[in-house]
């Protein structure tokens, strides 16, 4: 009878495994930066050019519900994010892309999070280079170096130039955790997203240790980050505003509101944010570019966001009206909708 059991569960085993192995073959290739942006995208912009671009990460494309702001503003508009990203893969975008496009958008609208304006990169060493590859043009080869030398891990930098093994690691701890993910998903019927969903559920409530949420705070967002003057030149926001100057497309930087849940994490950087908000926007102001800040939205509730900043259908279709509302003030400019900018 074991005998039997165990042939049983033998070949039960083979079978799953014939069924998963495609199935993980083809959800854990690695993410194709230069199809999702790159060709995607242009490809868009030649057959229905974007009057309008929302520019982000993936903050951003939870957050939109792309067709009800078409509906909402009557202008076609395109939606360029990479998660995790931040303001060196947003210059690039900028200057390969978008500044490129015939013809080019008539309003760009850049979206972030508190200091995200002043990261080269959210993610660090080799990781942070393999996302902005995709997207580099000729002579921006400069552009990896500045983000490695801003990196927030410089002995994970180290590592990973002088030991490929490090780099490996990295990679597959992130395709098992997609593979998991999403073979789970497969197997239980619900979409890969729940995964998140899940996790973010396990770690929400009042009952968490709050002081262990602010010394991991502490550990992760060094207080140097908010120090505006410092890090402005460090990273690509002084790029941007070049980009957008010299290509003369109207430009608005919007930030976004975080998660409430996530408030208590980030105590003790309170007063530092305050303090590089109100610089950040007075170098905005000065070099003639509007900072809309939606962080004060009282009408987007813990409710609304499924895991970390990211938000769920309840929080797009709240967030979505907002954010067209915000940006009425600056389409009068694009002319009458669905027309195409003028090149």
């Amino acid at each position: 009878m074991r005998a039997t059991l165990q042939l049983a569960t033998f070949v039960g085993v083979v079978g799953l495994a014939t069924w998963a192995l495609p199935v993980i073959e083809e959800i854990t290739q690695p993410l194709d930066y230069e199809s999702e942006v790159a060709g995607g995208w242009s490809w868009r912009m030649e057959q229905d050019p974007a009057e309008v671009i929302l520019l982000g990460d993936s903050i951003l494309s939870w957050g939109v519900d792309l067709e009800q702001f078409e509906s909402l503003t009557g202008r076609n508009t395109g939606i360029l994010w990479a998660g995790a990203s931040a303001s060196a893969w947003w210059y690039l975008v900028l200057k390969n892309f978008v500044a490129e496009a015939e013809p080019p958008p008539g309003l760009v609208a850049l979206l972030f999070r508190d200091n995200f304006l002043t990261l080269g990169s959210v993610l660090v060493g080799p990781q942070a280079v393999r996302q902005l590859e995709a997207v580099l043009d000729e002579g921006d080869e400069q552009v990896t170096g500045r983000v490695l030398k801003s990196s927030r891990s410089p002995v994970f930098v180290f590592l990973g130039r002088h030991w490929s093994l490090v780099d490996r690691r990295s990679e597959l701890r992130d395709l098992f955790e997609r593979s998991l993910k999403k073979t789970a998903a497969l197997v239980s019927g619900h979409p890969p997203e729940s995964a998140d969903e899940a996790v973010a559920r396990t770690f929400d409530g009042d009952e968490k240790d709050l002081a262990v949420l602010d010394r991991a705070a502490g550990l992760v967002m060094d207080d140097r980050l908010f120090d505006f003057d410092r890090m402005l030149h460090l990273t690509f926001l002084p790029d941007i505003i070049r980009v957008a100057r010299s290509s003369e497309i109207p430009m608005v930087f919007v930030r976004m509101k975080r998660a409430p849940r996530s408030e208590p994490s980030r105590r003790a950087q309170v007063a530092e944010l305050d303090v590089y908000m109100r610089a950040l926007r007075n170098y905005l102001e000065d070099q003639g570019f509007p900072l809309l800040d939606l962080s004060v939205e009282d009408r987007l509730q813990q409710s609304h966001y499924s895991h970390g900043d990211h938000m769920n259908a309840e929080g797009r279709a709240v967030f979505t009206p907002l954010l067209a509302a915000a940006l009425e003030e600056y389409m009068p400019q694009l002319g009458a909708p669905g027309a195409a900018p003028s090149p």
